[in-house]
């Protein structure tokens, strides 16, 4: 990849050797596989060189789902230190963060009729999916391991998961992944009522996707995974 980089910006590309997404989804995948236990920051480092890239006229880069997917897959399974996990739960969050400002400005870019700019467009390509939710919670869990390590980002597993249920991306793997990072405080915020009026749940353990309400699924495929 470094070296199709080098080509690709000394002119020197007779065979218009250029890296595109598809170069870099596998590098960062490639990278969440491995042992490194700086692999988030890595990740994270070849991302933002992608993303500046695009922002400058590189149409053949831009970062879509499936690459910010794969940098908090690299985030989720780092092991390592205590201070290499809290670096990748800051990679997580950040991810997260952007790609929830991706949706916004998406959604704020919509036009009458059905319309939208280029940029709404192409945000719609790197908005968060039922993939993405998953793997945070994911992220959450193993990476913060303590009590007060689970406390620090339980306000942040409290917000993303109320934006997943309004995004209607709560599918079987992201109910059972935010139930293993979520504090008890905040799944009772959550399913107290569910379990209340469902029949077929008295515990926490006990509730399935047919359990939540429609809303928070609408969006949701079946997934094996």
């Amino acid at each position: 990849l470094n070296r199709m980089e080098r080509i690709a910006k000394e002119g020197t590309n007779p065979n218009n050797i250029t890296p595109n997404t598809f170069c870099y989804s596998a590098v960062l995948n490639a990278i969440a596989r491995s042992n490194k236990p700086q692999k988030a920051k890595e990740a994270k480092a070849i991302f933002e060189n992608m993303k500046s890239m695009y922002e400058n006229g590189n149409q053949h880069v831009f970062p879509n789902s499936f690459i910010y997917n794969a940098v908090l897959n690299a985030a989720a399974w780092t092991r390592g230190s205590r201070d290499h996990r809290l670096e990748a739960m800051r990679v997580a969050i950040e991810m997260m963060q952007d790609m929830e400002k991706n949706q916004q400005e998406s959604n704020s870019s919509l036009l009458p009729h059905g319309g939208g700019d280029e940029r709404g467009n192409q945000n719609n390509n790197s908005r968060p999916d039922a993939i993405t939710y998953s793997i945070f919670f994911q992220a959450c869990s193993a990476l913060m391991q303590t009590a007060a390590e689970q406390k620090s980002v339980s306000r942040v597993v409290d917000a993303v998961f109320e934006t997943c249920c309004y995004n209607g991306l709560v599918d079987e793997q992201v109910l059972t992944k935010f139930i293993g990072a979520a504090s008890q405080e905040v799944i009772e915020k959550h399913f107290s009522v569910l379990l209340s009026t469902s029949s077929s749940a008295t515990l926490v353990g006990g509730l399935t996707v047919k359990d939540l309400p429609m809303e928070w699924k609408r969006n949701t495929k079946n997934r094996r995974r």
